[in-house]
């Protein structure tokens, strides 16, 4: 018989035998293009067609075996038909009627078959010669027929489908499909698994077992599965990466072609790995060297996982110490590392200026406050300004000198609602690449409009809402520096406790700074952070009162500063500059009680110094180590009445060097 029109009456029994669907109701669509869960799908017996409602999709009898046994060619699938339905015959074989079965009563009777196979699993070692554990006998719930002298292989846990070896000639037995159904794939739950996890795609389930003994994840093809396997990915791809890892014969090697073609077809992420090395299978590498098939499973696995990965993704710790990383990056050496950095400063303290001078000097490559910058191009969101203020405000710090090229300058911004500013700020790094540091002044022009179920929650809402600006750093790998607000309450212990808001801003944060100008005689910059140690400095800021750049500069640290100061106390104390004016007038040594030295402060200092005697003999016991160390000794002792202060050089000063040896006494 060679007339197509004599087989398609066949359609009928085709869906019921081999697709497993009944005809006398509608059924999920097969078209593979057509993704819908509902019975879509119906059986016309005038046209012998099957056809879905939902995409007019239509099969003939060549149709339906050219989709299950993936023929694409009429002619082929044509002889495949005839090789089904009873090819080169002069009279038609009509189709097998389906018998009417309990279905349920067929399962349940597997079921117990395969119970009862299991108790008899010790009268046969033929699952520990081909490699298996007897925990991976157990787990498989494999057992043994004593009347058929064969091993039973269950295809899932459910043990409502089995295979049958013999074990004197490999005979194979499967239960028939009015039994119980059409045979599915060995394992297939592990395709529905919310699990990451590779799987491997094997021929026989005795491979698969192999694979599961070794810590893999394996579902096995049947030897009539690949259409059944491509199916089940169509309705719903699997989370982990398919390993395929069929026999490494002719027929694998065929089936593996035409498989990675179908996968791709369906963006289907794959990896084809030989787990077997020189092996037929996976079952004969186990039998042979098992901790080779171990460890190329292991293997396999890590490298499937690549495909899947995120961020999110651990790492063995071992692993992690073996990893080669570039040099931190960083946008001012020691100081702002690439990740987010937040300034917080009191209102009006010079803060913008700060962070126009930051623009530039990272521009530049020009040091900032004494840190080495990164040259690099900057895109810094003066929110609290508009461009006649920043214009005006750059030519002041330039004050005439040349401009490079490198900031880019925006006074609007959207805020963080629905991730548009995030948004925002990816567009412009598409655009320009070399934008290493975004600086946004200030945060609250950005923060969300529209407050969060968790708002109330002030420390979640502020480290769900920052933590969004760091991930996007990291991600994306450049430094973004957000101006916040300093408390009006002042913390002298704790710098950091002065920025405004709840502490989720300092824990998400990489690097804090933090400027405190309530000292009236300096202005303080701390910072700190993951990557850098402990910064204090005082710094200073070049207003209207001094040379009027309005640039920042860095004055010192505060120990020098202490140092400093102290110093300029002691050379400004009017009890110093008496004693060394007396003692130069009277370089062999000078003596007197308070009330003299009370005198002689109001002749040499011309100032009227309001203490008593008693507080110029404690301020002279203060002084005494200070003195010794600029030079001169002090005693004190009682005469009579009176106490006398003796000041000596304990060496001799630099300016009588220059004096003639010959110095006339007093008396002279």
């Amino acid at each position: 018989m060679n007339n197509f029109e004599e087989y398609k009456h066949f359609a009928e029994d085709f869906l019921e035998r081999y697709v497993g669907v009944p005809t006398t109701r509608n059924f999920k669509c097969l078209n593979p293009m057509h993704h819908d869960d509902n019975p879509s799908m119906g059986y016309d017996k005038n046209s012998n067609r099957a056809h879905c409602f939902g995409c007019d999709a239509s099969y003939d009898i060549f149709d339906l075996v050219g989709i299950y046994f993936g023929i694409d060619d009429k002619g082929e699938q044509f002889k495949k038909v005839q090789s089904l339905y009873g090819g080169g015959s002069t009279s038609l074989p009509q189709p097998k009627k389906k018998k009417v079965q309990n279905k349920e009563k067929n399962i349940e009777d597997i079921k117990q078959y395969i119970i009862d196979c299991k108790a008899n699993i010790y009268k046969t070692d033929y699952f520990e010669k081909r490699g298996l554990t007897n925990e991976t006998i157990e787990r498989c719930n494999l057992g043994y027929d004593e009347k058929e002298n064969a091993v039973v292989i269950p295809y899932s846990k459910a043990m409502d489908y089995f295979q049958r070896r013999s074990v004197v000639d490999k005979k194979f037995f499967k239960p028939k499909t009015e039994d119980a159904g059409q045979e599915p794939l060995y394992n297939a739950q592990a395709l529905k698994l919310k699990t990451r996890k590779p799987i491997f795609i094997v021929e026989s389930p005795i491979c698969a077992m192999s694979i599961i003994q070794c810590g893999g994840m394996a579902v096995a093809l049947c030897g009539t599965g690949l259409e059944k396997l491509l199916a089940k990915i169509r309705t719903k791809k699997p989370l982990g990466t398919l390993v395929l890892a069929l026999d490494n014969d002719d027929a694998g090697e065929l089936a593996k072609t035409k498989l990675i073609g179908k996968l791709r077809e369906i963006d289907a992420k794959f990896l084809v790995y030989n787990i077997a090395g020189d092996c037929k299978d996976p079952n004969e590498l186990l039998m042979k060297e098992p901790t080779k098939l171990q460890n190329n499973i292991e293997h396999a696995i890590k490298e499937a996982k690549k495909l899947t990965a995120t961020k999110y993704d651990s790492i063995p710790l071992e692993e992690l110490l073996k990893k080669q990383f570039k040099p931190r990056t960083w946008v001012v050496k020691d100081l702002i590392p690439k990740g987010l950095t937040l300034l917080a400063s009191p209102t009006k303290a010079g803060k913008s200026w700060m962070m126009l001078q930051l623009s530039q000097c990272v521009a530049e490559g020009r040091d900032f406050l004494g840190y080495e910058s990164v040259k690099s191009e900057v895109e810094y969101l003066a929110l609290e300004d508009d461009e006649q203020r920043i214009a005006e405000r750059t030519l002041i710090q330039r004050n005439g000198k040349p401009f490079e090229h490198g900031v880019h300058i925006t006074t609007k911004a959207p805020t963080m609602d629905r991730d548009v500013l995030l948004d925002t700020l990816a567009e412009k790094l598409e655009e320009n690449d070399k934008i290493k540091m975004f600086i946004i002044d200030t945060l609250q022009k950005v923060r969300k409009t529209r407050m969060d179920k968790e708002s109330s929650n002030a420390y979640a809402s502020d480290y769900a809402e920052i933590g969004q600006l760091k991930e996007f750093a990291d991600d994306n790998d450049v430094a973004i520096v957000i101006v916040h607000h300093a408390r009006k309450s002042i913390d002298e212990v704790d710098p950091y406790s002065n920025i405004l808001g709840s502490v989720a801003l300092q824990g998400v944060v990489d690097t804090m700074m933090v400027i405190n100008n309530r000292k009236q005689d300096e202005i303080m910059f701390y910072a700190k952070g993951r990557d850098i140690g402990q910064v204090a400095r005082v710094i200073e800021l070049d207003d209207d009162k001094k040379g009027k750049t309005f640039l920042w500069s860095i004055v010192g640290t505060p120990e020098e500063q202490a140092k400093a100061r102290e110093k300029r106390e002691y050379e400004n104390n009017p009890l110093v500059i008496t004693i060394k004016e007396l003692l130069k007038n009277n370089p062999s040594g000078w003596s007197g009680n308070s009330t003299d030295i009370m005198n002689a402060m109001y002749d040499i200092t011309k100032q009227v110094v309001c203490v008593t005697t008693t507080q110029i003999g404690k301020d002279l016991q203060n002084l005494a180590t200070r003195l010794h160390r600029d030079g001169i000794d002090f005693t004190t002792k009682r005469t009579g009445a009176k106490r006398i202060h003796t000041f000596t050089y304990n060496k001799k000063p630099s300016w009588m060097n220059s004096m003639p040896s010959y110095q006339p006494k007093f008396y002279d």
